[in-house]
Formats: structure tokens, C-alpha cells, sequence
């Protein structure tokens, strides 16, 4: 995992753009969730906008393939899992964006969604 990756990584962010099989913020989204991603070393927190913890768990990236991998565990939450969920991501200093593979599928290959595979893209928050 590389350090350099990892520390841009580090902070509060806002999701700003969720997709889910091919379709831009699906009707069955939850209306008002507005999540917000804390990252601290390798582990992730997901809140909603009443303060909810909704989501916990650890992940690793390695920034050295292309795309840039990200493998998430969650913890706790209704997706928790034993297997990662295998993704793939961009980072910059302001914008965070992943497409991840439903639990159990191979990773994909790029940010863009299909059957079977969620895009979120987020931005810094402060």
C-alpha cells in the first residue's frame, strides 16, 4: 500500500454522484441518506445525514496497478462479508471515486457501472 496514496486518502468525504447497474442515482436510492466516507489509516466509517452509522470496515489500495485498485471489507453494516469487495478507483486531492463489484464478483475494470456494479464519486469535505 503506498504511503503517499494513502495519507491523500485520509479525511471526510462527501458522496456527490451515486450510480448503481448503469443507472445514475436509481429511484430506489434512500432519498436524504447522503452519506460522508471517513477515512483514518486503512478504515472507513459511512454516515448519513442524521448521523447514522451505517457502515464500518478496513480496505487496502494499491496505486501501483492501472486502474488504481481498492479492495473494501465491510465490517458492519447490512453488507458486512468475509470476502472483499473488489474495485477499482481515481483520487485526487478533492475527489475520491470507486466502482466496486457486487460481493463475490470479479473486479471491474473501469468507472463505469453495468449489471453488477455500484460507482460513487465523493469530494472532500473542508
Amino acid at each position: 500500500m503506498s504511503d503517499a496514496e494513502l495519507a491523500k486518502l485520509q479525511g471526510t468525504w462527501h458522496q456527490v454522484h451515486y450510480e448503481r447497474d448503469g443507472l445514475v442515482e436509481p429511484a430506489d436510492e434512500e432519498a436524504g441518506w447522503r452519506p460522508m466516507t471517513e477515512i483514518v489509516g486503512n478504515r472507513f466509517t459511512v454516515t448519513i445525514a442524521d448521523g447514522t452509522v451505517v457502515l464500518e470496515g478496513a480496505f487496502m489500495i494499491d496505486a501501483t496497478r492501472e486502474p488504481k485498485t481498492i479492495d473494501w471489507l465491510d465490517e458492519s453494516g447490512p453488507y458486512a462479508s468475509k470476502h472483499p469487495i473488489l474495485a477499482v478507483y481515481e483520487l485526487t486531492d478533492t475527489s475520491f471515486a470507486f466502482c466496486a463489484a457486487y460481493d463475490g464478483a470479479a473486479r471491474p475494470t473501469s468507472l463505469k457501472t453495468g449489471p453488477g456494479l455500484v460507482l460513487r464519486r465523493m469530494a472532500r469535505v473542508g
